[in-house]
């Protein structure tokens, strides 16, 4: 209903995905975009990150069980709250010419009590439309924080690094030669908002109709995660439903 209603609306939506709007991101899709590295095999993202900073910044939460991080089914658990992976993965995958996650095989670590119901780590693995293969990981447990892609190729792969450290992004690439290069890349826990807001003054001002943001692509990967706990339950590969 709320699609149907966005359809006939002049009111432009956009999703919170913001990590394929980073400078680390935007860096990837240049040297990609520059050099001939080949076909493209395999992509493979994790976003692992303990969820403790979640409660920190949230005093009033005493834990996953006051909220909807809680209850994969409400969208927490690792599937939901930390699915930035299986977006820019999808993002890579339309960048690389292979279109959205066809087909996908999920296992989720699941913690059920009286209170909560969520999974603590997700694997997926997953097909593209026009047959790219590659692994989605995801969880609520790891300290440090790793959030990283990487694409291969037939002759090198890129690699980012988000947040390597606190204040710096990280970008690796090779080509068939062997000889990794490393692009350090300056960034703010601000900067990831401001760019945001700066895109999206960019698409209203210029009309832009699809947006790296726009909501299609959160929907695509709400998909996703439907298909991903299906899978999980079922104990089988999902074949994903964009048709809502």
């Amino acid at each position: 209903k709320f699609l149907k209603e966005i359809n006939s609306s002049n009111t432009k939506i956009f999703c919170g995905y913001d990590h394929v709007l980073g400078k680390g991101s935007s860096e990837l899709e240049s040297i990609v975009i520059q050099n001939d590295f080949g076909k493209p095999l395999f992509i493979d993202v994790e976003f692992r990150e303990h969820w403790e900073g979640i409660f920190k910044a949230h005093e009033w939460l005493n834990g996953p069980q006051d909220s909807y991080l809680g209850f994969s089914e409400r969208g927490g658990g690792s599937i939901g709250e930390h699915s930035h992976g299986i977006n820019y993965w999808q993002f890579l995958s339309y960048k690389l010419g292979f279109g959205r996650i066809k087909f996908v095989s999920s296992y989720l670590d699941t913690i059920k009590t009286e209170k909560v119901s969520y999974d603590r780590i997700a694997q997926l693995n997953v097909i593209s439309e026009k047959g790219l293969h590659g692994r989605i990981i995801q969880d609520v447990i790891t300290r440090p924080s790793k959030k990283f892609a990487r694409v291969q190729f037939e002759n090198g792969f890129v690699e980012w690094y988000c947040a390597q450290t606190h204040d710096l992004d990280e970008v690796h690439f090779s080509k068939k030669s062997g000889i990794v290069e490393v692009l350090k890349i300056p960034k703010s826990r601000p900067d990831d908002f401001v760019l945001e807001l700066e895109h999206i003054d960019f698409c209203l001002s210029k009309k832009i109709k699809s947006p790296k943001i726009d909501l299609s692509h959160g929907v695509e990967t709400l998909a996703v995660i439907i298909a991903s706990i299906e899978s999980n339950i079922n104990k089988k590969e999902e074949i994903v439903n964009y048709n809502f």
